[in-house]
């Protein structure tokens, strides 16, 4: 069943020495893949490979951040050698079926295998410089901002409301009452010819009597006017606090590494006295000591906390050999943890 193995290099020398180890060993350049583009693209292209979706969002964050990602479409039976030609070339690589709905018992143990590989090795490995992906930890840097509002506060104010009372008044008013007096005078005179003729006429007078009487109204008139109003001042005031940042140191593994590498050259000599192997051989070993205390899931804790993981991580890379590199190992750990420390 042919299988995929994925791994992530730091830099172009790294990738070139990979692929000449695996042409070394008889893998084809055909079956040799590198990709350079983090695009959604790859990312679906590794989740059909069989790859872990978290996973491969870390492959895809590795190369945003630079790294080198090599795939190697081997047969079945030759899937764990390839891993171990990446391995060694300090990064990491996992292989993965290219299909796993392939059937039979051969296909399901490795199924079953390069699953487990996987989870074993994350995410503790990936940080050690020999597992399946780099980069896949994230820092944040986080800064706070004044965030200055207003809100309206009650004050002061005037209520007006109106009412009704009532008063007495008095007013003199003049009124008129006619009345109508009848006299009669005795008169003695004699009567004209002209007048004689309209005298044996029949007529009458009438005079009415008129009288005023008193008629009350009311009438309203605006004798004043209330008006409400504001006035409106505006002040600038100062506001003073502190806002907080988060800062990241960041050095990287070849750094500590360049930095210290009189002090391991001398723990080497001086420790590791009986060893007939020369630094160089040892210095795989400080670097993962770098890389552990670096690696979030052991920063801060103590070697004891460590130790075992570490070994775990270790014999399953580099096989029985913990008790001659765990001093280094240690060494290196320990280092970089004062280092941090200052």
């Amino acid at each position: 069943m042919p299988t995929t193995v994925v791994g992530l290099f730091r830099t172009e020398a790294d990738v070139q020495r990979v692929a000449d180890d695996l042409s070394s060993h008889g893998f084809s350049t055909n079956e040799i893949n590198r990709h350079d583009e983090a695009s959604s693209d790859l990312r679906s292209w590794l989740v059909d490979q069989g790859v872990p979706e978290h996973d491969a969002e870390d492959y895809i964050l590795g190369v945003r951040n630079g790294g080198k990602l090599v795939t190697l479409e081997a047969s079945d039976d030759r899937a764990d050698e390839a891993v171990r030609i990446m391995q060694r070339h300090e990064s990491g690589a996992t292989g993965t079926p290219a299909d796993t709905r392939t059937t039979g018992p051969a296909a399901a143990e490795r199924t079953a295998t390069d699953r487990a590989r996987t989870d074993q090795t994350d995410p503790k490995d990936r940080k050690a410089g020999r597992t399946t992906h780099e980069g896949g930890d994230k820092l944040e840097v986080v800064e706070e901002e004044l965030d200055v509002r207003k809100r309206d506060v009650e004050g002061g104010g005037v209520r007006v409301r109106t009412y009704v009372t009532e008063r007495p008044v008095e007013e003199q008013v003049p009124v008129r009452e006619e009345t109508v007096h009848v006299e009669r005078r005795p008169v003695d005179r004699a009567v004209g010819t002209d007048e004689a003729d309209r005298a044996f006429q029949e007529r009458s007078v009438e005079m009415s009597e008129k009288s005023e009487e008193v008629v009350v109204g009311k009438r309203a008139r605006v004798v004043e006017e209330v008006v409400l109003s504001k006035d409106v001042d505006e002040r600038t005031e100062t506001v003073r606090d502190t806002v907080r940042r988060t800062d990241v140191d960041v050095e990287r593994t070849d750094d500590v590494l360049t930095a210290e590498r009189d002090t391991f050259r001398t723990h080497h000599r001086d420790t590791l006295k009986r060893s007939e192997e020369p630094y160089e051989e040892h210095e795989p070993a400080y670097r993962y000591g770098i890389d552990l205390a670096n690696h979030p899931d052991y920063r801060g804790r103590d070697w004891s906390q460590v130790e075992s993981d570490a070994r775990v991580h270790w014999e399953r890379q580099n096989g029985d050999t913990w008790a001659e590199f765990e001093p280094a190992v240690r060494h290196g750990f320990e280092r970089t943890r004062e280092r941090s420390r200052r």
